[in-house]
Formats: structure tokens, sequence, C-alpha cells
């Protein structure tokens, strides 16, 4: 127990730069001479006569001394292996995990360096040229031209010339130049489409588990056909700035009710509007499940920003990176009902700043998603997603406090606080250590109607069904008892899996009358998985891993099975469906925990059953249950009529 609490008030503990209230970015002084010679030669050169063209450069060029760029051995390594094994993605992407993590950080360098005059002309006057065909350009705001559309980068990638130039040329050699005579929306949604087919076999990994690759152009990322979320979407802001399009990368560094953030590519229609997509998804405005839930949302910026924490406050070490980039704006009214929230201030504390914070299961801490500011004993936050728990602190060099309970903000933005009668005791029973969603349990009635068969051919042109599945089969192991009868051995067996199920399975067991242990075969069935995913093939089946599965290519009657060598009785079927078993388990160690001013143990229990009964739970809490034994998914929850209830 005195762990946990160490890891929660230790883990974002550093020093915070001194800032005086004032938008400052240091930036060496050799930056902003060359910054202001090329600002006057550009002008120069461009001769600019219409208000929102000379508007626009001057803007762009007065942010360009802001501008960096890493660069060094990982850049350049991780650019060389794109460029030279992009038209074979196997052999790239062995490449590029077996270099994972081997390289030291590379270094800051600013833009200004690496550009040229003509390099920015260039840009200028192929972005207003593009702009200026389209049927949009009076319905875009001069701050979203700069911000969205003008920038030559999209991350912090090294100044690369000519990807807008290449990206407009291969969309309208394929397509026409048709778009520009279409809306925002409309032009926007078929760049999408295209887009999509384009990218359909993309590889999706998830940040936490995925390449390490640094900010590369954006022309060489668009010929990987693998990677995370930050790799796509920089490519879907490409092309659709390459188009006249205005787009931004927007992101959600922590959900609210689940261990993961994401980022995204956005086309930005006003301050307020905008469309998210992926391009890996066939339709926009669909990013993520619809029971995940946003916290915050930030959306990249070319200028900084005045309000963000950064422009505040300065450089703080103790929290996570974004909060130190003063190039994000607060976008989260753009996704999700939020609420303007004041929380009053328990404890003594003398800071000015505060954050709001989630749970976050894969850091064993809170983690701080937004700031804002203490007045009067107050803590006082804005645009905070409705729909969840959080917990207010303040964050200095001695530490972190937490300036009261937590507390859940619902859909109507209506304040709870979760503070333990710890008088005031009650039994609970407790059947997941996370919740479920119908994400999930959709792919356990993948199962519905598949049939277990046996047959004496390997085609299975005369199968005999032995078992049809009637309905979810949960979370567990399900043990199917067959009637004997007499001759009816089989050499064969398979599970044939209903439509739109895509074989999915998580294991199987066959085994033969007499005999305790399950048989042993030769994995036959159908070939491939979706994606080419080598970890969902049909021996995933049999493999002994309850976490692994087989997920076809194919949607519909794809199987599973072994070829026994030899006719065999069977006389019964264990099967587990596709799942997280995320579910109590038989066996392993539980604790479960409750917030009062930091994680308290309630003890300690070993699963005798596939729940937990405690009798000790103090009424109004917040409460965790962590698997000791083996996994890492985690949820809090507050107990409700005689239910977990997830957060």
């Amino acid at each position: 127990m005195k762990r946990i609490v160490l890891i929660f008030f230790t883990i974002i503990i550093g020093s915070c730069s001194n800032h005086n209230e004032k938008f400052q970015i240091n930036i060496p002084v050799n930056v902003i001479n060359k910054s202001i010679v090329i600002k006057k030669d550009v002008l120069e050169e461009l001769n600019l006569k219409k208000s929102f063209e000379t508007k626009s450069a001057v803007y762009f060029l007065e942010n360009l001394k802001y501008q960096k760029h890493d660069i060094g051995p990982r850049e350049e390594t991780y650019s060389g292996l794109i460029n030279e094994f992009y038209k074979n993605q196997d052999s790239l992407y062995l490449r590029i995990n077996g270099i994972k993590d081997k390289f030291p950080k590379d270094i800051e360098s600013y833009d200004i360096n690496l550009v040229s005059k003509q390099n920015i002309i260039n840009n200028i006057e192929l972005t207003n040229k593009t702009f200026l065909e389209s049927n949009w350009k009076n319905k875009i705001s001069l701050d979203i031209y700069c911000q969205y559309l003008l920038p030559y980068k999209v991350n912090n990638e090294p100044f690369t010339t000519d990807w807008k130039n290449n990206f407009r040329n291969e969309f309208i050699k394929e397509n026409g130049s048709f778009i520009f005579r279409e809306n925002l929306i409309s032009a926007a949604t078929k760049v999408h489409k295209w887009l999509f087919t384009k990218k359909s076999r993309f590889r999706l990994y998830s940040n936490e588990i995925g390449l390490n690759i640094p900010d590369l152009s954006v022309d060489t990322l668009d010929k990987l056909m693998f990677g995370s979320c930050h790799e796509i979407s920089a490519v879907g802001v490409g092309y659709m700035r390459a188009l006249g399009i205005p787009a931004a990368i927007d992101f959600a560094p922590t959900y609210l009710n689940i261990n993961a953030g994401h980022e995204w590519s956005s086309v930005v229609v006003d301050s307020i509007k905008c469309i998210p997509f992926d391009i890996t998804t066939k339709e926009m405005n669909i990013i993520k499940k619809d029971f995940y839930f946003f916290s915050k949302v930030y959306r990249k910026t070319y200028t900084p920003s005045k309000d963000s924490h950064f422009a505040q406050r300065g450089t703080c070490s103790f929290l996570p990176e974004f909060f130190n980039n003063p190039f994000i704006r607060d976008v989260t009214n753009s996704y999700t009902k939020t609420s303007n929230i004041k929380i009053p201030v328990v404890n003594d504390v003398k800071s000015k700043y505060c954050y709001i914070c989630v749970f976050n299961r894969r850091t064993l801490s809170w983690s701080p998603v937004g700031w804002g500011k203490i007045e009067n004993r107050d803590a006082f936050f804005s645009n905070v997603g409705n729909g969840g728990v959080y917990l207010a602190v303040i964050a200095e060099e001695s530490g972190v406090i937490p300036i009261n309970s937590p507390f859940i903000l619902n859909k109507e933005g209506e304040m709870t606080f979760l503070k333990p009668e710890i008088s005031n005791i009650r039994s609970v029973k407790l059947v997941r250590k996370i919740n479920s969603n119908q994400f999930k349990e959709d792919q356990k009635d993948r199962m519905i109607k598949g049939v277990f068969q046996g047959s004496n051919y390997s085609d299975f042109r005369q199968p005999v069904d032995l078992y049809t599945i009637k309905k979810n089969p949960g979370d567990y192991f399900n043990n199917i008892q067959l009637p004997h009868k007499k001759n009816q051995a089989f050499r064969y067996v398979r599970y044939y899996s209903p439509k739109n199920s895509f074989g999915n399975v998580g294991e199987i067991e066959f085994y033969e009358l007499g005999v305790a242990s399950p048989i042993r075969g030769k994995v036959i069935g159908t070939e491939g998985s979706f994606f080419d995913n080598p970890k969902c093939t049909k021996e995933a089946a049999f493999d002994g891993n309850l976490l692994t599965y087989f997920d076809s290519n194919l949607p519909d009657h794809s199987w599973v099975g072994l070829d026994l060598n030899s006719k065999k009785d069977i006389s019964k079927i264990r099967f587990i469906s596709r799942n997280d078993m995320n579910c109590v388990q038989v066996g392993n160690i539980y604790e479960l925990f409750y917030w009062n001013e930091g994680w308290k143990s309630l003890g300690r229990k070993t699963a005798k059953t596939t729940f937990l009964i405690y009798t000790n739970v103090p009424k109004k809490s917040l409460l965790w249950l962590r698997n000791l034994t083996e996994g890492n998914e985690e949820r809090i929850f507050t107990y409700e009529n005689g239910k977990q209830v997830w957060w």
C-alpha cells in the first residue's frame, strides 16, 4: 500500500521556471536576426498587393522564429530506412522494430537554420494558389488560413521541399481537380474517401506499444503502411493542407474512462466547428469508440497560444510534456459537452495554479490533463469534459497535494464528491477489474450460432454437428459434455463460425472419452488473419494462451480445428470466446483499494470462484481492484445498487 501512495505523490515531482505571468519564449539572438532578414527579403520579393495575402505572409514570417525540429542520427536513420525499404513493408517493419529505443534523443534545432528564402516563397505561393482555386476561399478566416493551411510542416519534423506540390499532384492525377468546385465539407469528404482507399491496409499500433518513430516529413511518413495514430494523423493533415483544406492534429492526452490517449486529424472549419477524421476509418467524424469519453482535447498550432499553460507558468518538469508546449489550444468544447467548474480548496496551499487529473492505470497515478487557477480558496477549471471522475491537485517542486476529494462530473455537469463514510461500511460483490463495453460484448456475441463439428473427411463434406452455441458464451471456459453415441468417432474436428464473426474464438479444447487431458493434433482451418496479423491465425485457438484469438480475414464461415491423425471418440468440448480476461479469475490474488487522501487497502483475497466479496467497504467510496497475479488493465469504480459502476 505504501508503494502505491508513494508513486502517486512522487511521480510528477520536479521544478518549474519562473514566468512572471508574461508570455516569453527564449529564442537565440542569431535566430531572431535571421528571421528579421528573411522576413524583409521574402516580403520584398513577393511584392504582395492583396490585403489577405500580405497579412498572411507577415503572420507566417513573424512566427517563423519559433519553429524547431529534431535532427540527428535517430531522425536520419528512420528517414533513411523508410525511403530505402518502403516497397517491402514487411522488411521495413522488421528493420524499424529492430532499432526501436536504440538511439539517444536527437538535437533540437531551429528551422530558420535549414530553410531558405526560396523555400519560404515557394510554400507561400503554392499554398495561396491552391487556396484561391477553391470554392471555400471566402469562408476561411485569416487566422485559420495561417494556422492550419499555410505552415510547411505538421509536427516538429525537419523542413522538406515539394511535399505539398507532390501530394496535390498525386490526388489530382487520380481524381481530377473537381474538388475545388465543391464546398469545404464535400471536398474534405472526397479527399478522406480517397485516402481511406489508399491506406486501407495500414496496420495501426498504439503509441504505448508502438515503434517509437520520430517526427518525420509527411512525404516520408506517407510511404509507411504501419505505425501509430501519430504517423497516420500527420499524413491525413498533410494531404488536406496540400489541397487547400485547413487541417490540424488534435489530441486527447488521456481519455476520461480508459487508460490511453489518442491523436487524430481534423478539418478546421471555424473557431468552434471541426470535422475529425481518421484515414484508416471508412467514414469521417469517427475517431473513437462511442463509449470512450473526452476529458480534454487540444489542437496543435503553428503560432504560440497566449492561453497555454506554458504562456502562464513556463516550463514545468513535474508535468506531462504537453503542458510545456505553447503551440497547443484547448478545443475540448468542439468535441464534447463541457463544464466550467469551481472546487473548494480544503487543504492549505499557496500555489496559484491547479490541475485537473484523471485516473490512469498505466502510470499507477492520476494524470493531469488540464489546468486552472486558485482564487480565494477556490479552484477554477474551464471546459472540463462531462461524464467521469476527476481529482483536482496542486503540483509544486515539493510534491503533489489533492485540494479536495475525487468527484463525479456527470453528463449534465453536476458534481458529486466521493468522500468515503469510514464508519458506514457495506458488503460488495466484485466480478471484474475493468469494465466491459459494447465492443467487447460484440466480440463474444460473434460466437452465437457457431457450431462445433466432427467429420472423417478433411474437407468436412459430411460434417456432424456436435454442439451449437445459442447465447453469449461470456468470459469463462464453457464445458460442453457430449452425449455418447456408438459409431461416432472422428479424425477431424472443428469450430465453424457464423456470419460476420471473422471466426473469432479464444481457445478450444477437444477431449477423448476417458482421457483427462485435451487431444493434440495438427491445426487446420482457414488460412490467414485480419490485416495479416501473425498473432491471430488459426494456431491461436490452440496455443494455450487465453488472451490470443483466431481473427480471420474472412467475415463469414471461417473455421479452425484439428487433424487428430486417427479417429477419436469426442466426449467433451471446452472453449472460451475472444475476451480480455479481466473478469475475476479463480486462483488469482486481488487487492481492493478505496481513496481517502490516497489509496487505502481493504485487504487481499485469493479468488475461489468468479467473484469476490468484500464486507468492509466504506459507502460513497471510489474503489480500485487490482489483480496482483497477472494483467494490468484496471479502472476505478463506485458501487451502486449492488453493481460496479465504472469510471
